[in-house]
């Protein structure tokens, strides 16, 4: 496998490059793994835990009014979680509630859960 410049530049070696692009963003483009590490790496997060999402999205340039699609990074649950954790603001997490059983295809399970 030939390391991408984008990569290499970012000191990411063909181990763990192969990860991000075969486990962590399977299909993302080169440049956008890119923008998910410098991202990770701005936030203190882990990339390898994927505390961030590429999305691909259709975005209107504001100079030239066209639309194209562009990969986004999103944050996932996981980074809105540990930020909240470093920074105090975790409320906590109640246990789940479940409502009565019912009989779903054969399966008794709860209704509802919240």
């Amino acid at each position: 496998m030939t390391l991408p410049a984008v990569a290499a530049q970012r000191g990411i070696d063909e181990y763990t490059w192969s990860a991000l692009q075969n486990s962590v963003f399977p299909g993302a483009r080169a440049e956008s793994i890119a923008l998910a590490v410098d991202y990770c790496k701005a936030r203190k997060l882990d990339v390898m835990k994927k505390p961030c999402h590429i999305v691909p999205m259709y975005v209107k340039d504001q100079q030239t009014g066209q639309s194209s699609w562009r990969d986004v990074i999103m944050p996932g649950i996981y980074e809105q979680r540990t930020t909240a954790f470093k920074t105090g603001q975790m409320g906590g997490q109640d246990d789940p509630v479940f409502g009565p059983l019912i009989n779903y295809r054969g399966v008794e399970a709860p209704e509802w859960c919240r």
